[in-house]
């Protein structure tokens, strides 16, 4: 059996520390032998987990210090509530150690060359740019001087990483290394060391259906970018395989999540309650049909380019998205027959996660200063749900977002000019690579109308990431009980330390310990396959055409009115 190394520097984080615990123990029941590797605060200066608790750089010491007691606490009452093994990484820290990081960040010219930056064979200038990047929302890589000093902060706690990533690796002689989002810096530095050894290496996220996120994990080799992009190679052989009824439910759930908009990784607002024309709204006249261009964001796309997770050279219609939107402007000033909303992506914005602006959102700010009659802008400002434009909207054009995916499902017709950069099968949309084959789109799109079509291949896509490809560890047994919640309130008053400690095993006790996907797990990492998917297939029950059919149209009838227009073949 193998032996197999978690890389767990940020137990502060619930939904990350909790699964991953879950599925060290379903791995040692099949005989692996599994050890947890943490942080006992050499981040302590700033870290994923603090970011998570709503610190930032320029918290106080004891702020910092308090996330780490809490992270500490989590980490000790999981590994002995489970039996689990664990080392920590700062102990694997000497002096010289040490010194070799203090000595690169001292560089004088370390600025002018982090991108360069090499540590042990890996790229830690580049890896130590992802969450900064996302945290300032950049669209460009600069810094201003409290931006450097906050990646250079990341850049340490690669850097130190790699110091003890390295020892331990040659101590411990894994033969297996996985870590929750092995994108985040640190955790990067320790994964590219392994891969450099020839050591396998998979991630762990939350499952993508925010109705299951809690108990499901996307698992796979190397990042989830990789996943998905696999799963897009194999949809050719897949899509032609009707959902379950279970499947098409779940699936709804989803939906139901995103229209309510109270899931923080859910950036829209939540559909109006009442009855709301966008029409009325943006002044459309009743002639005219409704396109809505969805924009996204860049600090994502930017962070996973710069740290080799994507391609950072796609082939594009257009270079940059305001490129794609003076184009439709273009285009759109001589057809009084058409009207175009742009909708900015909340998430440039403050929000409910963050309060900063991006960069871009600033250019959009002044770039929309003029338009034509026929073209509005929808600003998070306005408070209007993407779930209320879909009862009116004819068309979406989408740049790259998960949009594209969401409106499928609703059969609306979408057009994309960026088939490379979208992690769903672009034959869920429609597309062009040059102007006239995308405008010919549009005018396609235009013309189709809402079809089961559409809807049908969305379901079987979103059954392939949401339950084909992910672990489900199944659901908690429940909750503590009134009595226990009040002893709880006590304990807190009393001492923070040990309410922490309490509630962490009083969560754990109510966590159902029998794996749903158990099995699974255990082929996988037998075989090391590169997603569950493989391993579940074999025993995947398919059903008709005509029972997804019934389900789907059933399912569909859960939605608030408007939402759903399918006509019944």
């Amino acid at each position: 059996m193998a032996k197999i190394l978690l890389i767990s520097p940020h137990s502060v984080i619930e939904d990350y520390s909790q699964p991953e615990s879950l599925l060290a123990i379903s791995l040692v029941k099949a005989g692996h032998s599994v050890v947890r590797v943490h942080c006992a605060g050499y981040m302590n200066r700033f870290c994923v987990g603090m970011s998570a608790m709503k610190l930032n750089q320029e918290s106080t010491q004891d702020e910092r210090d308090k996330v780490c007691r809490i992270c500490t606490i989590r980490r000790d009452v999981q590994n002995r509530y489970f039996g689990l093994r664990s080392i920590q990484l700062d102990s694997y820290l000497n002096q010289d150690a040490k010194s070799r990081v203090e000595d690169i960040l001292r560089d004088p010219n370390l600025k002018e060359n982090y991108w360069q930056l090499e540590h042990f064979g890996v790229s830690v200038g580049r890896s130590a740019l992802y969450e900064f990047l996302l945290q300032h929302k950049k669209m460009e890589i600069h810094f201003t001087e409290i931006e450097w000093e906050r990646y250079r902060i990341a850049l340490r706690n690669a850097l130190l990483t790699l110091e003890g990533a390295k020892q331990i690796l040659a101590t411990e002689k894994p033969d297996c290394v996985i870590a929750f989002n092995s994108l985040y810096s640190a955790n990067a530095a320790f994964c590219q060391l392994a891969k450099n050894a020839k050591i396998e290496q998979y991630f762990l996220h939350p499952g993508t259906n925010l109705s299951e996120s809690t108990h499901t994990l996307m698992v796979g080799k190397d990042f989830t970018w990789r996943l998905l992009k696999d799963l897009i190679r194999d949809w050719e052989d897949l899509k032609d395989q009707p959902c379950s009824p279970e499947e098409i439910r779940r699936v709804m759930n989803h939906v139901l999540v995103l229209t309510h908009a109270k899931n923080a990784l859910v950036y829209s607002q939540g559909r109006s309650s009442e009855p709301k024309s966008i029409k009325k709204h943006f002044g459309v006249r009743s002639s005219q049909k409704l396109l809505v261009a969805t924009m996204s964001s860049y600090d994502e796309r930017l962070a996973v380019e710069s740290v080799g997770a994507f391609s950072a050279e796609p082939k594009l219609l257009f270079k940059k998205q305001i490129d794609w939107i003076r184009a439709l402007l273009l285009w759109i000033k001589d057809r009084p027959d058409l009207f175009l909303i742009i909708r900015v992506h909340p998430r440039e914005f403050p929000n409910k996660r963050d309060s900063v602006l991006s960069e871009h959102a600033k250019d959009l700010q002044k770039e929309f200063q003029s338009l034509p009659e026929n073209v509005k802008v929808n600003w998070p400002e306005d408070l209007i749900s993407l779930y209320d434009m879909t009862e009116e909207v004819d068309v979406f054009l989408n740049a790259w977002s998960s949009v594209g995916k969401e409106m499928a499902l609703l059969g609306i017709p979408v057009v994309i000019y960026s088939p490379e950069l979208i992690l769903y099968p672009k034959d869920l949309n429609e597309w062009g690579i040059t102007e006239a084959t995308y405008f010919s789109a549009i005018e396609r799109a235009l013309k189709s109308g809402r079809t089961y079509d559409r809807v049908q291949k969305a379901f079987r896509w979103y059954a392939l990431e949401f339950q084909k490809s992910v672990i489900d560890l199944g659901v908690s047994k429940g909750r503590p009980n009134t009595l226990l919640r009040i002893a709880l309130r006590l304990v807190k008053a009393l001492s923070p330390d040990l309410f922490v400690r309490a509630q962490e095993w009083l969560i754990l006790h109510y966590l159902d310990k029998n794996i749903k996907d158990d099995q699974a797990i255990q082929r996988l990492f037998d075989g090391y396959f590169d997603h569950p998917w493989q391993v579940k297939a074999a025993e995947y029950s398919p059903v008709s055409a005509e029972t997804e059919k019934a389900a789907i149209y059933l399912e569909l009838k859960r939605l608030p009115l408007g939402l759903a227009r399918i006509d019944q073949e």
